[in-house]
C-alpha cells in the first residue's frame, strides 16, 4: 500500500475521531486526562523525524510518547526470536494463517516480530521518552500513573 496514501488515511482518521479505538484504549484516554489534563494528551501522535509511527498518544508536557499494546496481535510482551515460547506462539499463529488465509493473522505476525520491535529501536534511536504499556487491564498504566497523581496532589497542596 502507498505509504502517502496511509499516511492521509490517518490524518483523516485523527481530524475525524474514527479511529475505533478499543475499550482499553478509550479508558487509558480518561486516565491520561484526569492526570495531565485532556489539553496535555494527544491520541494518535505522529513525529515524522523522531517517531514517524502514529503513537496512541504523547504527553506532551513530559514530551512522552505512549503506546498501548494490550491487544493480543502485540503478543503480550516484546517478540524475542531466542524464546522458544516465542517461536512456538509465532508458529502457531503462521499455521492458522496458512488454515483460514486471515489476512489478520498475517498482520498480528508482522506487528508483533518487526514493527513493534522497530518502534521500540526508533524510540531508543532517538532517545525518546517513551513507554508501552502491556495490560489489557491497564494495572501496568495505571501503577505508573500513580506516581503522577502524587506529585500533582502535592504541587497543588
Amino acid at each position: 500500500m502507498n505509504p502517502e496514501f496511509v499516511q492521509k488515511a490517518w490524518r483523516t482518521k485523527c481530524e475525524k475521531g474514527n479511529f475505533g479505538a478499543s475499550k482499553p484504549e478509550n479508558r487509558l484516554y480518561e486516565l491520561l486526562c484526569d492526570v495531565f489534563g485532556k489539553e496535555d494528551v494527544i491520541r494518535q501522535y505522529i513525529d515524522e523525524v523522531r517517531y514517524p509511527f502514529y503513537c496512541d498518544f504523547y504527553i506532551q508536557s513530559l514530551n512522552l510518547f505512549i503506546e498501548l499494546n494490550a491487544h493480543w496481535v502485540h503478543g503480550g510482551h516484546w517478540f524475542d526470536k531466542d524464546n522458544l515460547e516465542d517461536i512456538v506462539q509465532l508458529h502457531d499463529w503462521i499455521e492458522r494463517f496458512r488454515i483460514d488465509g486471515s489476512s489478520f493473522y498475517f498482520a498480528a505476525i508482522e506487528r508483533w516480530t518487526e514493527r513493534d520491535l522497530l518502534k521500540r529501536q526508533f524510540a531508543l534511536d532517538n532517545h525518546l521518552n517513551y513507554i508501552v504499556f502491556w495490560n489489557n487491564d491497564l494495572s501496568d498504566a495505571q501503577e505508573f500513573l500513580s506516581k503522577y497523581r502524587v506529585v500533582r496532589s502535592e504541587a497543588a497542596e
